[in-house]
């Protein structure tokens, strides 16, 4: 049960949004679900052997999905925390038809959802976008190739962090599939507010993409042009999960507008080659985000 006293559009910390929350178990749920998830950006980071200041964080008490990065301050809908805490999804047993190890639970995927939500915006700001906007020009094409670039990031940092929680439980495919099926739910339903976000389908696709091609060491490049076999069968075994999810996701959400048929979408961009434009975008933007952000491509 959601319980909320606030009013619209007030900007929080975490402590105030914390405090306005009167039923103890969504707050206590919330605390966490914020203490696993803002942490991300110490660790990204470290990742990145940055020093940057962490910036602030403020909850804005708004219903609309939305998080926003500005100068040094992220802000993040209160709508947008609930939907990561409550978003409907089928559970780990049925998807993965297999128990899950002790150190998984349910709560894995409203913090990995909120945790990328976070580290989306903070790629923003420590890959210094506004800087490469300033030199590129702020077209479609710039725009949507940065948001790639925040996704991209996020994705990355999902999984480090998976890897280091779950390399004794799990071997490496497997984790890429548990991060696969914890973003799946929460970024299902997740609309997008303006035409630099792609659509969910392809913005899915392009997850897929990215963390099946990612290497398993952190220190290497990831396999963008699919080299190596295992990438390939990486590929084609979160392909598979991604159905799965999206056939299940079909089955407990009867609303109307999420009835479209994102995996007829999923093997079409496949077949007509149409899923690589985004990282086509990206590729050239990509190092001029490098040099002035200071930063490599993970």
């Amino acid at each position: 049960m959601k319980y909320t006293t606030y009013d619209i559009n007030e900007s929080l910390t975490i402590e105030e949004y914390l405090a306005r929350l009167p039923d103890t178990g969504q707050r206590e749920a919330t605390r966490k679900l914020l203490w696993y998830s803002t942490a991300i950006l110490a660790e990204m980071n470290h990742n990145m052997q940055k020093s940057e200041e962490l910036p602030e964080i403020r909850i804005v008490t708004n219903p609309t999905l939305n998080a926003e990065a500005i100068s040094y301050l992220i802000r993040i809908n209160s709508g947008l925390i609930e939907h990561c805490l409550y978003s409907k999804h089928m559970g780990y047993e049925t998807i993965f038809e297999c128990i899950p190890p002790k150190i998984y639970n349910s709560e894995q995927i409203a913090i990995a959802s909120l945790s990328w939500i976070i580290a989306h915006e903070w790629t923003h700001i420590f890959r210094h976008h506004d800087k490469v906007i300033e030199e590129l020009g702020d077209t479609p094409e710039t725009l949507r190739a940065l948001e790639h670039d925040a996704d991209y990031c996020a994705i990355a940092s999902i999984y480090r962090r998976l890897q280091i929680a779950y390399f004794q439980h799990m071997n490496d495919q497997h984790i890429r599939e548990v991060l696969l099926y914890c973003l799946f739910w929460p970024l299902r339903t997740l609309p997008s507010l303006s035409n630099t976000h792609e659509e969910i389908g392809q913005r899915l696709c392009n997850f897929l993409i990215k963390i099946a091609t990612l290497s398993e060491n952190p220190h290497q490049a990831p396999d963008n042009d699919v080299i190596e076999p295992q990438t390939l069968e990486s590929f084609l075994s979160l392909a598979s999960l991604l159905m799965k999810c999206e056939e299940s996701f079909q089955e407990i959400d009867d609303t109307e507008a999420n009835k479209s048929n994102l995996i007829e979408n999923f093997v079409r961009r496949i077949q007509d080659g149409s899923f690589t434009d985004t990282t086509t975008g990206w590729e050239k933007i990509s190092q001029v985000v490098e040099r002035v952000s200071s930063t490599t491509n993970s």
